[in-house]
């Protein structure tokens, strides 16, 4: 199964994982969803760089394996870089005292009549003596383009470290949002709403079922934002024109702003040269493109609705790390339970009550 959770609320999540958890043949799962991935599988296929590797259990399990593997394949490289470095000295000492050796035994620029010397050099030539520096230089080098030969075994993939950067400004009005109770509707559908609270540095995850009116509810956020605070929004559905503008965006822009977006989505394991050469881009290279754009922004508030869809493990990793450590305000829609543990600070949900739909604050 390839990518079975995207877009998936969490009681369907939960469905889908109990179902191929009973499932008593053999199965290729293919994943972003680390939960999903850690409940189900037993070993798992991990691409680094050029390299796959099969390791066991899960992906808790397999990337700490990686992370081992990683460690000590970088002490043998550096071992291996020490032993090449000292034997470059020797043989480079060596190889010195072999051309001081061979100036010595030259008759070049001895004076004719000088017969002790050029007998001296001759014996030496005789009983080879004179070779003994020129043999162990030899033998040096040798031996140095061996250990070179072992340095350039001891490769070390590329490792993804998982972080995007710092970004972001903490407003200083004393809220960002402030929406009054409510009942919001769109055609026959309705939600009601309490009166609700941003300040600057609330860290607000939204959950729910599907079809509660978590967009809803994320859109009448947005519009309540004072013009004072500065505001960035990733949509969930992005379509033809939104995958447009981002690119002709991205094209336009100064050198130093598209630079730091470019730097930002080869943060998040993608190639920037193919946002500037086309557009064919994957789900996950537009939706990388989108956030970068929304980063350097250096919002006050800023709004996510279901990030991780067609996100790799690395750029999810990578966004909550981000996430947690944002000085400003967020707003956070997800059915990413590692996610949504890793970074809420304060929970609305939107649930099904015996009047309708309600959005409930997680302290009320």
């Amino acid at each position: 199964m390839d990518e079975p959770t995207n877009d998936l609320d969490v009681v369907t999540r939960n469905i889908v994982r109990e179902a191929l958890a009973s499932f008593s043949g053999i199965g290729i799962l293919i994943s972003h969803d680390r939960a999903l991935l850690d409940s189900l599988v037993s070993q798992s296929l991990m691409c680094e760089g050029v390299r796959w590797t099969m390791r066991p259990g899960g992906y808790s399990k397999a990337s700490g394996q990686a992370a081992i593997e990683r460690s000590a394949a970088i002490r043998d490289r550096e071992k291996a870089a020490r032993e090449a470095k000292r034997l470059k000295a020797e043989a480079q000492r060596r190889s010195e005292e072999a051309a001081r050796q061979k100036g010595k035994r030259s008759k070049r620029n001895l004076d004719k009549h000088d017969s002790d010397a050029r007998e001296r050099i001759g014996r030496a030539i005789v009983s080879g003596k004179d070779g003994v520096a020129g043999k162990l230089s030899s033998n040096m080098s040798e031996r140095l383009a061996k250990a070179e030969g072992e340095l350039s075994k001891r490769v070390v993939s590329k490792r993804y470290d998982h972080t995007i950067g710092a970004f972001g400004i903490a407003a200083r009005s004393s809220c960002v949002v402030h929406l009054e109770a409510t009942r919001l509707s769109a055609g026959d559908f309705s939600i009601d709403v309490p009166e609700l609270w941003i300040l600057p540095t609330d860290h607000v995850v939204l959950t729910g079922a599907n079809g509660t009116g978590k967009s809803l509810v994320v859109r009448s956020v947005i519009e309540s934002v004072p013009d004072t605070v500065k505001v960035a929004y990733v949509p969930q559905d992005v379509g033809p024109e939104e995958r447009g503008r981002a690119l002709r965006r991205l094209r336009g822009q100064d050198q130093e702003t598209k630079g730091r977006v470019l730097s930002i989505v080869a943060r998040l394991n993608s190639d920037p040269d193919k946002l500037l050469d086309g557009d064919d881009l994957s789900p996950g290279e537009l939706r990388k493109l989108m956030l970068a754009q929304q980063l350097v922004t250096n919002p006050n508030l800023l709004v996510l609705d279901e990030p991780t869809n067609h996100l790799d493990i690395g750029s999810i990793e990578a966004l909550q790390g981000m996430l947690i450590g944002f000085p400003g305000a967020f707003l956070l829609v997800t059915h990413d339970g590692q996610l949504s543990e890793a970074v809420t600070q304060i929970g609305w949900e939107t649930r099904r009550g015996e009047n309708g739909m309600r959005l409930q604050v997680a302290n009320e």
